[in-house]
C-alpha cells in the first residue's frame, strides 16, 4: 500500500519566522518613538515639547508662565514667536535667583472663547509674584499650527542706573557696560548687586511683571552701615602715620615747603600735633555722594595742625595748617587711598 507523501512543513516555518521578525521590529519602533510624541512629550534634550499647549491661545500663555514658575528658561523661550539675540540673563541660573527672592504663583490664565479663523488674540492672565498681584495680557499670533506669544521678555534699560566700575549686576550676572539700554527680561525679581561691599543700593531690587513691554529702571547707592567704621580706621591710620612723620611736607600732602628766612630744617626736631578739630575719625561722619564719585566718601574734620621744628643753628619754628576734609577713595577696598585735600 502506497504512503502518503509526507508535508514539507519547511516552507510554512520560514513563512511564520519572518511574520514574527516582523511583528518584534513594528514593536520595537512604536515603543521606541514613545517619548517622542510631536503632539506633546519630551525632546532628545529632555525638554518639554509646546506643541500641545500651543494649540489654543490661552495654552500657550498659561504653558509659558508655568514654564516661568518652574525655571525651565528654556521651555519658556520656546513659546515666543522670536527669539531674543542677547540670552545673557535669560537662563535657569537667573530664573532661579528670581524664584528664590518671589515665587511666581497663583496662575490664571483666562479662556479665548473664539479664536477660529483669527491669525491673532489677546490673552489675559493674572499671577502673583511674591506679593506683587499682576494682571495683565499677552499678545499671541498663530504661527502655522500653533499659538505663540509675540513677546516673553520684557526690555528693560539700566542707562540711568548703571555705575561704572563697582561690578554692578542683576541676580549675580554682571551687566555688561555696553549694553545697558534694552536688556531682556523675564518677569520676575531682580536683585542689584556689586562687587564692591561698601556700597549698597536703596532699592535693592525690582519686579519685571509680565513679558511684554518696555521699562526704565533706577536706584540710588549708598554705603553700608559695615563701611564707616572701615573708611574711618582706613583714614585714621594714614593720619596717625603722617604725624608721626619727620617731614616738613607730610606724605598726607599738608605741611611747609621752608623755613622762613631760608634756615635749613633739623628734621630729626619735627614734630607734628593737633592744636584742634576732630582727630579721632571714629567720630565723624562719612558722606558719600554716589554716582558723581561712586568709590569715594568724605568726611569734614576741620583740624588745626601745629608744626614744631628747629634748624640746624637750633632756632625754633612753628606753624600752623589747616586741613578741612579726609577724602577715602575705596575702588579698592583692600587698599584704600586716603587724601586729606586743604
Amino acid at each position: 500500500m502506497q504512503q502518503p507523501p509526507k508535508k514539507n512543513n519547511t516552507l510554512l516555518f520560514a513563512i511564520i519566522g519572518v511574520v514574527v521578525v516582523a511583528l518584534i521590529v513594528v514593536l520595537v519602533v512604536v515603543f521606541s518613538n514613545r517619548g517622542t510624541n510631536s503632539n506633546g512629550g519630551t525632546d532628545n534634550n529632555g525638554t518639554t515639547d509646546t506643541t500641545a499647549e500651543t494649540k489654543t491661545p490661552d495654552g500657550a500663555v498659561k504653558g509659558y508662565l508655568e514654564a516661568l514658575a518652574a525655571g525651565d528658561s528654556a521651555t519658556a523661550l520656546k513659546y515666543g514667536v522670536s527669539q531674543p539675540q542677547d540670552t545673557t540673563f535669560l537662563t535657569d541660573a537667573v530664573l532661579a535667583a528670581s524664584l528664590a527672592i518671589n515665587p511666581i504663583t497663583d496662575i490664571n490664565v483666562q479662556p479665548v472663547d473664539s479664536y477660529s479663523g483669527m491669525t491673532s488674540a489677546y490673552v489675559s492672565a493674572t499671577y502673583a509674584i511674591g506679593s506683587d498681584i499682576v494682571d495683565t495680557r499677552y499678545v499671541v499670533t498663530k504661527n502655522g499650527k500653533d499659538w505663540l506669544l509675540n513677546h516673553v521678555t520684557n526690555q528693560v534699560t539700566f542707562t540711568y542706573s548703571y555705575v561704572p566700575d563697582i561690578g554692578m549686576s542683576i541676580n549675580g550676572v554682571e551687566i555688561d557696560p555696553a549694553a545697558t539700554d534694552n536688556v531682556d527680561l523675564f518677569p520676575g525679581t531682580y536683585a542689584y548687586g556689586s562687587t564692591n561691599p561698601l556700597l549698597s543700593f536703596s532699592t535693592p531690587q525690582f519686579i519685571v511683571e509680565d513679558g511684554d513691554g518696555y521699562n526704565s529702571v533706577s536706584t540710588d547707592l549708598a554705603l553700608t552701615r559695615d563701611a564707616q567704621p572701615q573708611l574711618a580706621s582706613a583714614a585714621q591710620k594714614v593720619f596717625n602715620g603722617c604725624m608721626k612723620e619727620k617731614k616738613l611736607i607730610t606724605s598726607c600732602g599738608f605741611g611747609f615747603k621752608r623755613l622762613n628766612g631760608g634756615g635749613k630744617a633739623n628734621l630729626s626736631t619735627v614734630k607734628w600735633s593737633v592744636a584742634s578739630g576732630k582727630k579721632d575719625f571714629s567720630k565723624v561722619a562719612f558722606k558719600y555722594y554716589g554716582y558723581s564719585d561712586a568709590t569715594s566718601a568724605s568726611a569734614d574734620v576741620n583740624l588745626k595742625i601745629s608744626l614744631s621744628v628747629k634748624d640746624t643753628r637750633g632756632n625754633r619754628y612753628g606753624g600752623n595748617v589747616y586741613v578741612y576734609t579726609v577724602k577715602v577713595d575705596f575702588s579698592d577696598p583692600e587698599n584704600m587711598k586716603v587724601t586729606f585735600p586743604y
